[in-house]
């Protein structure tokens, strides 16, 4: 019985580290995809036209801007929806526009990572902040 004890601690203890590291990972990747995914929406969906430069907005895909995205969407909402698991807001995607040649649309995600393990009393319950910033550009030069 005490050699259960020994070996049943080691292995639930291993279990919730792989459990932990499972989060980890899939939600910097999801954080990675979203804004990955956020910025190439910020620029396909901006009201860009060629040769003027000051056209185009991917702040106005993110906020609807008075202008529809294709089916409805804007691009806060696929962000979102990119990151679906993780318990993202809409205060944790930031988007920058730059306007002029080329047209810089800059999507940053921020995840807030409470780890599992602290309920157990393992390690500390603090939260722990992830960024990932993806920045994407629309060239005139690219339209043919």
């Amino acid at each position: 019985m005490v050699e259960f004890v020994l070996v049943a601690f080691i292995f639930f203890a291993m279990l919730i580290g792989i459990v932990e590291i499972g989060r980890l990972v899939y939600g910097l990747n999801a954080i990675t995809s979203a804004a990955r995914e956020g910025g190439r929406f910020g620029i396909a969906t901006g009201n860009y036209v060629p040769g003027n430069t000051s056209s185009g907005s991917c702040i106005a895909a993110a906020t609807d801007g008075g202008q529809a995205p294709p089916i409805g969407r804007t691009l806060m909402n696929h962000v979102l929806d990119q990151a679906g698991g993780i318990g993202l807001l809409s205060t944790d995607v930031v988007v920058n526009d730059l306007p002029g040649p080329p047209h810089v649309c800059t999507v940053s995600v921020t995840w807030r990572y409470l780890p599992l393990s602290g309920f157990f009393g393992f390690l500390s319950s603090s939260t722990h902040n992830f960024t990932s910033t993806s920045t994407q550009n629309f060239q005139d030069n690219l339209i043919h």
